[in-house]
């Protein structure tokens, strides 16, 4: 009786050990955490925009605006691009084109646009719930930096959403706060001659960069025994932009006043 108690312990014990080992063998499904993915605005297929005064669209369909600007590239000659922007039907969503190709935009840049929008909302009244706005540079610039499309984007998208056309002729440059104010943004020389080259006739610009500083240099000479001394001094003297380069410059303080010259 003994011997059978033994021999059936020993059965058991197997059959338990077998059940563990096969437990642990057998593959077992892993509690893991939910993935989350974040859809970024590169995903988003951007029209091919191109340099247009707006297009005719009725209420529900997409209206394009493509609006000249002007920068400096790294060899510091002025050069036009442009800012393309397009309105859609949505839920008052703002996309900046990142795909394959397009610049690389700078803080500065990105929050330039965003002040643009709430500036576009103040002059023009409307709410932009029902619209998306979508944002993209022509230029062949690797990165954009700077807010000195700041202006001209907010007159853009403002003449966008109320359907108003922009004139012919007219380029702007100058930052742009929340509050609708134009600010500085240098360079103004380099612009105005590729405005002038690019065959636009007005160029607004931040109040005071009307004018540069241009070098003057003086000389006066003297005899010294038997040589002439020369000497020269360089000076600078304020001149007027216009007068420098031949285009018509008027200076702006706001956003406001810009728009009412800019869109007949």
């Amino acid at each position: 009786m003994k011997n059978a108690n033994n021999i059936i312990f020993i059965i058991l014990l197997l059959a338990a050990g077998a059940f563990i080992a096969g437990y642990y063998a057998s593959p077992k499904a892993e509690s893991k955490p939910p993935v989350f993915i974040t859809v970024q605005p590169s995903s988003i297929a951007m029209p091919s925009l191109i340099p247009t005064v707006l297009s005719s669209a009725q209420p529900g369909e997409t209206k394009l605006l493509a609006v000249p600007l002007v920068a400096v590239d790294k060899e510091n000659q002025g050069v036009i691009t442009s800012i393309n922007i397009e309105e859609r039907a949505g839920d008052g969503r703002i996309y900046i084109d990142y795909s394959t190709g397009a610049p690389l935009l700078g803080s500065e840049t990105q929050t330039s646009i965003l002040n643009a929008v709430a500036v576009a909302k103040d002059i023009t009244g409307k709410t932009l719930s029902g619209i998306n706005l979508y944002y993209s540079f022509s230029t062949d610039a690797q990165v954009v930096g700077g807010g000195s499309a700041g202006a001209a984007t907010a007159i853009a998208t403002a003449a966008l959403v109320s359907g108003k056309q922009l004139k012919k002729g007219f380029l702007i440059t100058g930052s742009v706060d929340d509050q609708g104010n134009i600010g500085l943004v240098g360079r103004v020389l380099e612009k105005a001659e590729a405005a002038k080259a690019g065959g636009f006739t007005t160029f607004l610009v931040p109040r005071g960069e009307g004018t540069t500083q241009v070098p003057v240099e003086k000389c006066t000479e003297r005899q010294a025994e038997t040589a002439l001394i020369k000497s020269c001094n360089t000076t600078y003297e304020n001149k007027e932009i216009s007068d420098l380069v031949g285009i018509r410059i008027i200076e702006v303080d706001d956003v406001g006043q810009a728009y009412d010259l800019m869109v007949q």
